[in-house]
């Protein structure tokens, strides 16, 4: 969930409780002020999320298919799963040629999928947040 929202953009706090940057040194620290302020790059004081070893398969399926949203008016509104499906199977299929053990290979397409509904939740979750602040910020709330 971190690492989500942290790529939406969204800040560290969530219902009161810092999911990362738990110091504070950083007053909204978000994927939008680390490329302003170290470019492309990860800095050597990156306080960008650290990923648990058994959320990296789920966050690499996701980045598979990060272009695969559904959108609205008001922005994303959901992954589009059986595309989402498709660029995995077609993905995993050309992976297994070459790395037969790898995780994103060998687990079960199902298990993906619900690590990838869990950061879009988390990923809308962050949309949201930023749309009710712009409007806060806007006066139209």
């Amino acid at each position: 969930m971190a690492w989500s929202r942290w790529v939406a953009g969204a800040g560290p706090v969530v219902e009161g409780e810092r999911l990362w940057d738990i110091e504070a040194r950083y007053s909204n620290c978000n994927s939008a002020y680390c490329r302003e302020v170290c470019g492309k790059t990860r800095c050597a004081e990156c306080p960008a999320p650290l990923l648990l070893p058994e959320s990296q398969v789920g966050i690499a399926a996701y980045i598979k298919c990060g272009t695969q949203w559904r959108t609205g008016f008001s922005g994303r509104t959901g992954l589009d799963y059986p595309a989402c499906i498709q660029t995995l199977k077609i993905y995993r299929r050309e992976l297994r040629k070459e790395l037969p053990d790898d995780p994103l290979v060998t687990t079960p397409l199902a298990d993906l999928m619900n690590d990838m509904q869990v950061i879009e939740s988390a990923m809308l979750q962050a949309d949201h947040e930023k749309r009710e602040a712009e409007r806060k910020n806007e006066g139209t709330v």
